[in-house]
């Protein structure tokens, strides 16, 4: 499977994105990842962008309290390749990269973040070319930047619109909270109606009227509830 596609796949199978841009922008190409944050913010309203310069441990706390189900990080990574060669790299791998301009190992970052968040994270490595003081993007890095972000602005116009599906399922969630209250009380109120028409029917031998106080107490509490939903009493 090519890289663009495994890429698409995380994006569409997770359901909330956070993206953290790590590098310098007086530094070359390792302004890299914090290009790729700029347009996928511009361009990506449904993930949640940040810039982690070249300090993203300063940051972790506000990862944590976003709470993704994929975390991206994207930096400038020393891979042996041409510049603008680009690379999902898992947690596992990131001892076998350099990454760049960090004051704090990128593997130390992650472990720390895993120790509270269930999560996924994957880091996009992208090969630089030059990386001097004041140097220009390298044309080939430049590119690599825009290819990913049109990956990732088009795997997010094909995904379902989770924010939407959230929206749905916290509101079902809701309901069902709610009304499970209004059903323990109607199946304790028929339970109470079935122990006292049977007690009714071992003493008159009368079935039916045993069957018929369980269902009017059942009754009597669902018209209850609703008549309480309806003038919204708590």
């Amino acid at each position: 499977m090519r890289l663009n596609q495994q890429l698409s796949q995380k994006l569409n199978n997770a359901d909330k994105i956070v993206l953290l841009g790590v590098g310098s922008e007086l530094r070359g190409d390792d302004a890299a990842g914090v290009l790729l944050a700029q347009k996928v913010e511009e361009t990506s309203p449904h993930i949640k962008v940040i810039y982690g310069g070249t300090a993203p441990e300063n940051f972790t706390g506000e990862i944590k309290r976003a709470k993704p189900s994929l975390l991206l990080i994207v930096d400038c990574a020393e891979m042996g390749e041409s510049p603008g060669t680009y690379r999902l790299i898992s947690p596992e791998e990131v001892g076998g990269y350099t990454f760049s301009t960090h004051a704090l190992p990128l593997k130390v970052m992650i472990d720390f973040l895993l120790a509270d968040l269930d999560c996924e994270i994957l880091i996009i490595g992208i090969q630089p070319g030059q990386m001097k003081f004041n140097d220009p993007l390298t044309p080939a890095v430049e590119d690599a930047v825009e290819e990913l972000a049109a990956t990732i602005r088009d795997s997010l116009k094909i995904r379902p619109n989770s924010d939407k599906m959230r929206k749905v399922r916290d509101t079902v969630r809701g309901d069902l909270m709610k009304a499970m209250p209004i059903g323990l009380e109607i199946a304790v109120a028929t339970f109470l109606g079935a122990f006292i028409g049977y007690q009714i029917d071992l003493r008159t031998r009368s079935a039916p009227v045993g069957m018929a106080v369980g269902v009017v107490l059942g009754a009597m509490v669902g018209l209850w509830n609703a008549v309480r939903i309806g003038l919204n009493i708590k």
